[in-house]
This record gives C-alpha cells, structure tokens and sequence, in this order.
C-alpha cells in the first residue's frame, strides 16, 4: 500500500438517518476486536514451538477473515457489493498474517511479552468500546423516543380538536331546536364551546408546527450528529488496533534479529492504515437514496369543516398571548442556557482532538482517550436538549406571531427578569457579565409585533386584502423555519459564505470561485438554487450555486434578518448538484379534497389530503399531471386545491 493523505469523509453529511447500519458495522468492529485478542493469546501459547505451528496459525485467521471479510469492510447489507476489494484494515491484517508465516520460532519471552501486554490490553479495550457504543444506542434511543413523544403530542391535540368540534356540533344542533329561554340559554353554552373549541384548534396548530421543526432537528442535526461521533468511535478503535499490532511487531524485532526486515513491512502497512480508509470504502458502498419524511400538514375535523388559519378573535387572542409570553420567558431562558452548552461543546470537541494526537505520540493513556470520548458525547447530549426545547419555544413564539397579523400582541405582562443560574460555567464568566447578558435576552424577547414586523424569514408576512395568510398560513411557517439566514443588519457584520466545491461558470452572469474562498453574500437564494455574490478579492459580482457554499456567519436570533429562501437550510449539506438558473418555476403543490382511484397507468392514485407535487398544470381537459410518493401520473384537477 502507498502513502495516502488523510480522508475526509463524514457518517453525519452522508449517511442520513443511517443509525442502524451504523451502529451493526461498529459492532462488528467491536467484535472483531476479540478474534484479534484470541489470535494473540493463541499466537503466544506456540511462540515456543517450530515455525510449522506459526504457518497453521495464520492459516486459520486467514480463514475466518476470509467469513467475515465483507462484513467488516463494508457491513452486513451493502448497496454496492464490494467484490474482491477488502477494507485497509483487513488489508493490514492480511499483511500481518503472511509476515507471521515467515517468523520462525520464538523464545519464551517473547511469548509473555505477547500475551501479557497485547492480547490482555486489546481485551480491555473492546470492554470500554462496548460500552461506549451501547451508550450511543442509548443516546439514539432517547432521541428517537423524544421525536416520537412530539409525533404523539400532535395526535392526541388532534384528537382533542375533533372531540371539541364534536361537542359543538351537538350544541349547534341542541340550540336549533330550542325555543325562547332555552335557547338562549343553549345559544350561550355554544358560544363558551365555541372559545374552547377555538383554543384547541391553535393548540393543534401549534402541534403540528412544532412537529415539523423537532422532525427536521432530529434528521438534519441530531442524527447526523449522532453519526458523526459513532464514526469517531470506530475510528479510535482502528487507531488503537494499529496502536497493538505495532507494539506486538516491535516485540518480535528485539527477539528475532533475522526477521527484522520482514517486521519492518509489517511496520509500514500498518502505518498506512489510517482510520479514515474503513470509514470512506463503508461510505462508498452503503450510499443509498433516501427520502426524509413530508411535513405534517393541518386536517380539518371531518365534522366541523374549516380551514388552516389560526382563530386570532379577541377572546383568542388573550390566550395566545399568555402562551407568548410564557414562550418568550422559555426561549430567553433556553438561550441563555445554550450558549454555556455550545461553549462546553467547543471545549470537549477541542479536548478531544489534542487527545486523540497525544495519544499516537503516547502522552496520554487509552484509558484517558475513551474518557475524552465519553465527555464528548456527554457535552453534545446536553446541548442537543437544549436546542430542542429552544427550537419549540422558538416555533411556537413564530407561530403565534405570523397568525395574530397586524393584531397588538405588546399588551401583555411584562417578563421578569431571567436570573442566572450560578453553577459552574456561570461562576467563570463573571457576574455583571451574565447579567446584562440575561437581561437583554429577555427584553429582546418581549418586542411588540404586528403584521408589519419582521420575523425569521427577515420580511413581512404576506396578507391578502380579506386579511388571509396568501399559501396558506402552515406553508407559510414551514417555509420560515427551513429558510436558510443570511447576516445580520448591523452596517458593521457582512453576511458572507464560503465555497464547499470548486464552481467554474457556464454563463455571463456567474463568477468562477475555488473550494475555501469567502465570498460576500449580495442577494439570497430566492428559491431558484442560486445566490448572488461578491468576490472580496477582485470585486466582481456574479451567481454561484446556492448547493455549493455553507454560511460564515451564523444566525443567533429569531430577528435577525434572513433570506426569505423556501429552498431549505444548511441542515444536511447536499453535494454539488447545481440547480436550475433563477427565473426557473418553483415546485406547486395542490391538496387532494377527495379520494381518486387511478383508471389506467398513465393516472396515479390520490386520497383525501394528500399533498401532490404538480408537475404539469391543467392545460384545460380537467387533468393535472402530479407526483405523490415517487409516483408520477394524471389525477383530475377538481379532485385537489391549490396548497
């Protein structure tokens, strides 16, 4: 094998929702950490005898590879079989194997020295990476149990909105058949009915918003995330593999003088087994098509019909603004909170990194690395909570806002001052620090907003003349929370981006640009795929693909100024696939209002509330060409709405 520069490959930005294939090849990983300890133990019980038991020896190991070779190289289930091709590690090992045959006898030493400090210490080792990977199994449980806890929020918010709609119905219809005081009397429970039934119609909405964010969280940021440090894991463990097999060639060096030449080879191959090598063959041969789950879309009670518009009345009104305030208090909290979290992150991502160099130079101990390891996973699960608890405030405070419109939300309590807490990370930042940074946190949540004010998105929502939300007023919020943010509106920050990829232009309006350089953002993408920049070099301005850059300066608050982007955000980076130029159509989508039975193959099937991406509009015979779950077919244009 020939010197190779470090790779950089990623589980989180490739792998997406991977976990389980994942979590089986890192176990076989683990795993095989025993079939190495076994072949020491038993390679040092024949040191003393002739060099015919050392060839049968490798024979064996030869064979048991050859069982799982595919396993360990490329997983249990690949996309792409790897024929013939073995992964580094195991290409280290065959090395390792062929080297043995030609050693020879070996002396008694030499056989405690194999025993004592390599098979028992390779033992060790695959005791702490298995419990470590069954704390990531842990942590994935519990992320995916949270997720599923919101998906089960939504339900029963639906299932307590239908009931209200239930008993209202049943009182409109008690109210028809009353007469003088009875109806009036009946007239005034209705009316109370239809309060509460208006309440749990915004709860429900609210639900439905805040399942939306927290399922784009965990597939674009928690997952990936996840991955990421599982990917560490098996890398440490490579590394420490390689860490064994050279101490046990060293050993055999001082004893047998006339094998040196050979062990010096063995030396190099393993030296060229970078950890990354595993994971990149992993990656080539596990990529696979993957489609993230559609949003969650408001559905009307089949028995009272209305549409997805928040009830902003005056009665509601005073209960959605309890909620905001309630939900700014929250958020100022929660961001008070992350940024000690983010710091700590920092810190324990850095610790680890410094650690996993002392440990090729020998400073630290294996021991010492895995707790670094294990701080990092810590550090990451703390933050990962907080962000979702700020990302439901967050949404919650959005949803209220864009639904109350140009209606006063200001007149509300004021919030008391968030108090900082005194553990830890507060007592090193300093008192008057935390202070004016809690405080401004707070009054910054409490602004006064009305239709004209300015939310994530950066511009104002849109209403028509009869005061509705124009595409619906969810579209509207899931557009905002997947848009990506540009910089802030301060004269003194300049919102910038840097290029993932190389880009050479293909028209007079684009701009060369190479993989690294920063550019100055001019314009957003507006949804076509493309952002328009400024070079800091030359000056000159031009288009980039929107796929090919990542943000240099971060959003931090929910006023901040963004993009007013629908085409997704920096959560899971895309390769370098490069959209339609702008003035290209954006995707439509149309509702389907009643259930269609497809009569030939050119048709596709639609039921009631299905969401159907239009590929080709109604050209006047009745029909629409759409696209629902991979499916591409005619469905009649009476059957839907527009979205």
């Amino acid at each position: 094998m020939t010197e190779v520069a470090p790779l950089a490959v990623s589980f989180g930005d490739e792998l997406q929702d991977g976990f389980k294939p994942v979590e089986a090849w890192i176990s076989q990983g683990i795993r095989w950490l025993d079939d190495i300890h076994a072949f020491y133990q038993e390679r040092a019980a024949i040191e003393k005898e002739y060099a015919q038991k050392l060839t049968s020896l490798s024979s064996k190991y030869f064979e048991k590879k050859a069982r799982i070779s595919t396993i360990l190289s490329v997983g249990e289930n690949p996309v792409i079989t790897p024929g013939s091709l073995e992964s580094a590690s195991l290409v280290t090992w065959s090395e390792v194997l062929n080297q043995t045959e030609a050693l020879g006898k070996e002396r008694a030493r030499l056989a405690n020295e194999l025993g004592i400090q390599v098979a028992d210490q390779i033992n060790g080792v695959a005791l702490k990476f298995d419990d470590l990977k069954k704390k990531y199994v842990s942590y994935n449980e519990k992320l995916t149990e949270e997720r599923d806890s919101f998906y089960s929020d939504l339900k029963k918010s639906k299932a307590t909105y239908d009931a209200t709609c239930q008993a209202m119905e049943n009182l409109r219809v008690k109210a028809s058949k009353s007469y003088d005081k009875s109806k009036e009397k009946a007239n005034r429970k209705m009316a109370e009915k239809e309060i509460d039934m208006n309440n749990d119609k915004n709860v429900y909405l609210i639900k439905i918003n805040v399942a939306n964010r927290i399922k784009d969280k965990y597939y674009h940021e928690d997952v990936p995330e996840l991955l990421d440090h599982m990917q560490s894991l098996n890398e440490a463990r490579v590394q420490m593999l390689n860490h064994f097999w050279n101490q046990a060639i060293e050993f055999e060096q001082g004893c047998l003088d006339r094998s040196k030449t050979c062990l010096s080879g063995m030396t190099a191959i393993v030296k060229q087994n970078d950890p990354a090598l595993d994971s990149a063959m992993f990656v080539k041969h596990n990529v696979s098509q993957w489609t993230e789950p559609t949003d969650f879309y408001y559905q009307p009670s089949p028995i009272w019909h209305d549409d997805e518009n928040m009830i902003t009345n005056d009665v509601a009104l005073q209960y959605l603004r309890k909620r905001l305030v309630d939900s700014q208090n929250k958020y100022a909290e929660h961001e008070h909170t992350s940024q000690a979290r983010i710091e700590s992150y920092k810190a324990a991502q850095e610790q680890k990194k410094t650690a996993s160099q002392d440990l090729i130079a020998g400073k630290i101990s294996r021991g010492s690395y895995i707790e670094y390891l294990t701080r990092s996973l810590s550090a990451l699960q703390a933050l990962t909570y907080n962000e979702t608890k700020k990302t439901i405030e967050e949404v919650e405070i959005e949803t209220i806002e864009v639904a109350a419109g140009d209606k006063d939300l200001s007149s509300i309590t004021p919030v008391a001052e968030v108090k900082k807490r005194k553990g830890l990370l507060g007592l090193l930042k300093g008192s008057s620090e935390g202070h004016k940074h809690s405080t401004s946190s707070a009054a910054s949540s409490l602004r006064p907003m009305t239709s004209n004010s300015t939310m994530a998105t950066g511009k104002s929502v849109n209403f028509d003349e009869a005061g509705k939300h124009k595409g619906g007023f969810l579209s509207a919020l899931r557009h905002r929370g997947k848009a990506k943010p540009a910089a802030g509106g301060g004269a003194e920050e300049m919102a910038k981006v840097r290029m993932l990829y190389d880009y050479t232009p293909t028209g007079d309006a684009e701009i060369a640009a190479v993989a690294g350089e920063e550019l100055q953002l001019v314009d957003g993408d507006d949804g076509s795929g493309w952002l328009e920049v400024r070079s800091l070099k030359t000056g000159e301005k031009g288009l980039v693909p929107s796929s090919y850059t990542e943000e240099v300066v971060p959003i931090s608050k929910i006023n901040t100024n963004a993009s007013n982007s629908t085409s997704g955000t920096t959560a899971g980076k895309k390769g370098p696939a490069v959209a339609p130029k702008r003035g290209a159509k954006k995707v439509q989508y149309m509702i389907a209002l009643y259930n269609y039975d497809a009569q030939n193959e050119d048709e596709i099937t639609i039921q009631a509330g299905d969401k159907i991406a239009v590929v080709s509009e109604d050209i006047g015979d009745g029909w629409t060409e759409g696209e629902l779950n991979g499916m591409r077919g005619s469905f009649p244009t009476a059957y839907a709405r527009t979205a």
